[in-house]
């Protein structure tokens, strides 16, 4: 079995060069990897060739990322030209790859690289323009959301989403009612990264389209955005018939962190099993201390042991001496079921003041899991 390891460490350039056209593919990449750690100018034409000719994708993204490391510059000229190569694969390829090297040298090639004959270069010229992530390209992906090929579309509306240009948000807005759905859905989420009064009002008219992955987009991109005006819609999807909804609202909540959100967050965690955990994570970024009785609550007595365990831990950051005394207290009550949450939430607090309660607990309590729990929680301190 060859050990490409030790040929990188004995600087074995040429028989690692060699492994890259006659290794199995394992072989191959691992190849390409030490051939980029030892960043040899020697190898860049196997290299190209590799991330032009080879079919395994794992071996031409590093060797991709060995180009990158050796300084790709001198292959620009080289992977430009095969983009007019007859072979779509070789087209492809290079399309592929000037978007992995980030090339912004070759944007234009690219963009002329979406009418090409070929689907899969246009897709792929599509997707690197968005790696690239240049303004400069903002129009003519504009105008690719209408183009004939539905990959090219959509691959248009990602990479404007990886874009911030607020030269683009007309065409974003109305591209929220486009025909093609991934087209609506990157469109949302490309809204999300520009920062104006009217993408917010859009986004949240978006809160009400027909399309439900339209309506989850536009959620999470209100909450990316920290958009304040957007808390009283949010705080209305909590209540929205569609669960994944629910979920994407409450969480934009929590990155909003408004407390005006607080009280419709506690209902909706002690209320609705499908969107609990979001509504007690959210609570926890927004960090408001006039709702620890109620995650006391939700850490004693809350059927989902994960949504118990993350309120837990918010009162870890946010509790008080009181907390903790009750839920000493609580390793006391008559009921089992209580005691063993209550165990598991010091678990998570990890307050030395506990220590003699949960020694107790294992001592005597007459439950095998809560005295179980409670040394758990004593091995933590």
């Amino acid at each position: 079995m060859i050990d490409v390891d030790e040929l990188k460490e004995n600087g074995e350039v040429g028989k690692l060069t060699k492994l890259l056209h006659i290794g199995d593919v394992e072989t191959k990449w691992k190849a390409a990897w030490a051939l980029g750690e030892l960043s040899s100018l020697d190898t860049i034409d196997d290299l190209l060739w590799i991330v032009l000719k080879e079919k395994n994708q794992k071996v031409r993204r590093h060797a991709a990322i060995a180009l990158s490391k050796i300084g790709y510059i001198k292959i620009v000229p080289d992977l430009v030209f095969a983009l007019k190569h007859h072979d779509e694969k070789v087209r492809r390829n290079a399309a592929w790859a000037l978007g992995e090297l980030e090339c912004k040298d070759a944007m234009g090639e690219l963009v002329d690289a979406l009418k090409d004959p070929d689907h899969g270069v246009r897709w792929y010229a599509a997707i690197s323009l968005g790696k690239i992530g240049n303004e400069e390209t903002v129009d003519d992906l504009v105008k690719a959301l209408d183009h004939g090929d539905e990959k090219v579309r959509e691959q248009a509306a990602w990479a404007l989403s990886k874009i911030n240009d607020n030269r683009a948000v007309g065409d974003l807005i109305d591209a929220l009612d486009h025909g093609d759905a991934r087209v609506r859905w990157f469109s949302a989420i490309a809204l999300g990264k520009t920062r104006s009064e009217r993408t917010e009002e859009a986004l949240i008219g978006a809160l009400k389209h027909g399309d439900p992955d339209v309506r989850r987009h536009a959620a999470w991109a209100l909450g990316r955005m920290g958009a304040s005006n957007a808390v009283r819609h949010l705080i209305d999807g909590l209540v929205h018939e569609d669960e994944k909804f629910r979920q994407v609202a409450a969480t934009a909540l929590g990155k909003i962190g408004d407390p005006t959100a607080v009280k419709p967050l506690m209902k909706i965690a002690l209320t609705d099993e499908e969107v609990s955990w979001y509504a007690v994570v959210a609570l926890g970024e927004i960090g408001d201390e006039g709702y620890l009785d109620d995650l006391l609550e939700i850490s004693l007595q809350h059927e989902n042991k994960w949504v118990r365990r993350h309120a837990a831990f918010i009162l870890r950051e946010y509790g008080s001496e009181r907390t903790v005394n009750e839920l000493i207290d609580a390793l006391k009550h008559g009921n089992e079921k209580l005691r063993f949450n209550a165990a598991c939430a010091l678990k998570e607090i990890q307050n030395s003041e506990a220590k003699d309660g949960l020694e107790r607990a294992v001592r005597k309590d007459s439950s095998k899991r809560v005295s179980k729990m409670a040394m758990e929680a004593l091995k933590r301190l």
